[in-house]
């Protein structure tokens, strides 16, 4: 079999890859995380995605933290591919196709994001493709927008000195089943959602694309012979106003203040600013050269609901109400 690494294990991308990967059970996967204590929390993780039981316990886990330089020869020893799912930062990004290199790894796969794509330039009606690149000094740009774009101009910098190949997917806002009781950030939205609150100004509107159309695209670009060098905007099609995934997620009713400061409502707020403006995507490359197709969103949508129930976050009235609506 061939072997792949997927940085960031504990991760919502990482998990939600490794699962993936061991769900096929086509590859030896191994997953780094930052400290021992994450070992069996990136198994448990494995086995909420959905892996069979029987085989979960065949999910390797390498500490390697991407401060350091410490565990990652010992973590990409003999791997074929990487999937780089862990949070892109400049440094990081150059240790780990560094030491890919030096593994003989063939390709690495950087998850990166819509955020180093459409950015600090003016609005326009036309998508925004895998040509463009956010402007880091261009107004408004936000500090996860400016890191995500240098930490993958670095990845391009340094694939040629390094001799790999390399291919990056930038998603937008990631949705979909949440696998640990710390959810990501569109995980507590959700969960404000499903309280009845949507602590925003206007008709806030949002790029959405499934968790796990993403991980079916790491590993489309992971292995077809087309993707090497390459960008894949990613994205499940028009942004959607957050009131309709309120109500496609169940909530029979939303309030909606006038405003909501971030110490009413910090992760709305943050999302509010980590988002920006809904920039229109365009993500035909990915489904015409890799064959790629994203589920509907409102697929998306309740099942990022389904999970929150699933995993106990959720009062008895709310779930309730979850069932009375599917």
């Amino acid at each position: 079999m061939e072997r792949v690494v997927v940085t960031g294990g504990t991760g919502f991308v990482g998990a939600h890859v490794a699962a993936r990967l061991m769900r096929d059970d086509e590859h030896e996967v191994l997953v780094t995380v930052r400290t021992p204590e994450q070992e069996q929390v990136a198994i448990a993780l494995a086995k909420r995605g959905g892996v069979n039981p029987d085989i979960v316990d065949e999910l390797e886990v390498e500490v390697a933290d991407l401060g350091s330089e410490e565990g990652w020869a010992d973590a990409f020893e003999d791997a074929d591919y990487v999937v780089h799912a862990a949070s892109p930062s400049v440094d990081g990004v150059r240790r780990v196709l560094a030491a890919a290199r030096e593994a003989g790894v063939r390709r690495v796969v950087l998850v990166s994001c819509f955020g180093a794509v459409a950015y600090g330039q003016p609005e326009r009606s036309a998508p925004f493709t895998e040509a463009d690149w956010t402007d880091v000094d261009g107004a408004g740009v936000t500090e996860s927008q400016r890191t995500s774009t240098l930490a993958e101009r670095a990845a391009w910098d340094a694939v040629g000195a390094e001799g790999l190949e390399l291919v990056v997917l930038a998603p937008v806002t990631l949705w979909g089943p949440v696998l640990s009781k710390e959810p990501p950030l569109t995980g507590r939205i959700a969960l404000t959602m499903l309280k009845g609150g949507l602590p925003f100004v206007g008709p806030v509107r949002s790029n959405l694309l499934d968790v796990r159309d993403l991980a079916d695209l790491a590993l489309r670009a992971m292995t077809h012979p087309d993707a090497a060098g390459r960008r894949f905007v990613a994205t499940s099609g028009e942004p959607v106003a957050l009131s309709a995934v309120a109500k496609q997620m169940g909530v029979r009713s939303v309030k909606v203040p006038r405003w909501a400061s971030r110490k009413d409502a910090p992760e709305l707020v943050e999302l509010a600013e980590t988002m920006g403006d809904p920039r229109p995507a365009d993500a035909s490359v990915a489904q015409r050269l890799l064959g790629w197709q994203p589920r509907p969103v409102e697929k998306t949508v309740r099942d990022t609901a389904s999970s929150l129930r699933d995993l106990g976050l959720l009062s008895p009235s709310f779930e309730e109400s979850l069932r009375e609506f599917r």
